[in-house]
């Protein structure tokens, strides 16, 4: 559908309306129950095609059926006008064409949701769409019937929705009591024919409701001098209104919790995500290759203690990280100790390559951070940087009371190792997801510092 470019289908859509216009108003069928379908089609196309959100869909099914409306009936005014009777088969096409032209375009914006989100988006709210496509659809075909009635003879059918929509503070109260019956009465039911019962229980009340109030004149006054044909007027008015209220109010909150539970799940996989790669950080061959060789080193030279010393800082690391593996935050004091642990298995790897100096704040240590974020942050600089006699790595780990930072002098390697900056990655979309803060990157020609929330 994406391969469609937006006027094809503007254009399909108005010459099918201009069609069924023509050759309807030629057999003298004024429904146009017909058309408001194809316009409905049109909308979900577009919206589709341009992956926009639900609830601007929704909105645009709204909006389109009203404005579409009001154009055509003007445009076959100011047709009728030119030509008179004689063209109004022609006239009425015309108007047809252009309407659907405009509507097309105005809903042609394109209202982007998230690029990760658009391929599988449709998927699970296709039948939210529908329902509420039903519910428009239904509105249309109610007022299309009740307006063709002996109840209607002779009065303005659309008069009787502006005299309601005036009384904005009923509708706001209706909006209310719709919002508080979807949102704890039928989001919460688990069968769908659970949630269309309720929801019928709260359309009858709030139509039953907002006719009355309307037909005694509240909350503005109050008058019981009115005829039983006047409150079925209004109670037909009253089932419109609510019938999209209803749809509406359903669409928006099922899709907020659509979203709120892809939040939850992007978390979880993005959790997952940063655990799997700061294990992958250190059980990777190379880290396991080269704490070995450190270690068999120590047992050649037949430095027992220090040997010994090694394999338990080691065990300490893989303790810390399996002691915090489900933990969000952990004080800056646990992370500055297990940093500390894994600082001193690098000065055993590279004894006067590397120098690291802590200058963190006692004040600081109570504060919290992503677990394993620093220590992330000293091996992305070990890993990227040449440790060597000549030329040693001088880390400086610090903080200032807002944020704890990793600074180191740049002298890259040559051979760059290929990890494409994803454990920083991981460590961004964890504060993201923690905090909604983000780290702060500064480079030089000389210089790399990365500075990390302190929450």
């Amino acid at each position: 559908m994406k391969q469609l470019k937006m006027s094809w289908i503007v254009h399909g859509f108005a010459l099918l309306h201009f069609a069924m216009a023509y050759f309807g108003a030629l057999a003298v069928i004024q429904d146009s129950r017909l058309l408001t379908l194809m316009t409905l089609l049109m909308v979900l196309v577009i919206c589709v095609r341009d992956s926009a959100t639900l609830e601007l869909t929704c909105l645009a099914f709204v909006l389109v059926n009203i404005a579409g409306y009001y154009i055509g009936m003007e445009l076959m005014k100011v047709g009728l006008r030119l030509t008179g009777e004689l063209l109004a088969p022609l006239n009425q096409a015309v108007s047809s064409l252009i309407t659907t032209e405009i509507l097309g375009c105005f809903t042609g914006h394109r209202f982007k949701i998230d690029e990760q989100e658009a391929e599988h988006y449709w998927d699970t709210r296709f039948r939210l769409v529908v329902i509420f496509i039903l519910f428009v659809f239904g509105v249309r075909l109610l007022i299309g019937t009740v307006v063709n009635q002996d109840l209607f003879a002779g009065e303005d059918m659309y008069g009787y929705f502006s005299r309601f929509l005036q009384n904005y503070i009923l509708v706001l109260i209706m909006l209310f009591f719709t919002l508080v019956g979807v949102r704890h009465f039928i989001m919460p039911c688990p069968h769908f024919w659970g949630q269309l019962g309720i929801g019928g229980i709260i359309f009858a009340l709030c139509t039953a409701g907002g006719a009355l109030a309307q037909s005694f004149g509240l909350p503005f006054g109050f008058n019981t001098d009115f005829p039983h044909a006047e409150f079925f007027r209004e109670t037909i008015v009253a089932g419109a209104l609510e019938l999209l209220l209803l749809g509406f109010t359903y669409v928006v909150v099922a899709s907020l919790r659509f979203r709120a539970q892809a939040g939850r799940e992007r978390q979880e996989t993005r959790k997952a995500q940063f655990q799997y790669q700061n294990l992958k950080q250190q059980v990777n061959p190379h880290f396991l290759f080269n704490s070995l060789n450190t270690l068999d080193g120590l047992v050649q030279e037949q430095r027992n203690p220090e040997a010994s010393d090694y394999i338990r800082k080691l065990s300490g690391i893989y303790r810390y990280m399996l002691k915090n593996e489900g933990a969000r935050l952990v004080s800056l004091q646990a992370e500055m100790e297990y940093v500390k642990q894994y600082v001193d298995l690098l000065q055993v790897r590279f004894p006067k390559g590397l120098q690291v100096v802590v200058e963190v704040r006692d004040e600081d240590l109570e504060r919290q951070v992503v677990p394993c974020a620093v220590q992330l942050l000293l091996e992305n600089a070990v890993k990227h940087n040449v440790t060597a006699s000549a030329r040693p790595l001088r880390v400086r780990i610090f903080s200032d009371g807002q944020t704890v930072g990793v600074e180191n002098n740049l002298q890259p390697k040559k051979s760059q190792d290929s990890s494409h900056g994803v454990g920083q990655r991981y460590i961004r979309q964890q504060y993201a997801d923690v905090s909604g803060q983000q780290i702060r990157i500064h480079s030089t020609d000389t210089l790399y510092r990365v500075e990390l929330p302190l929450l």
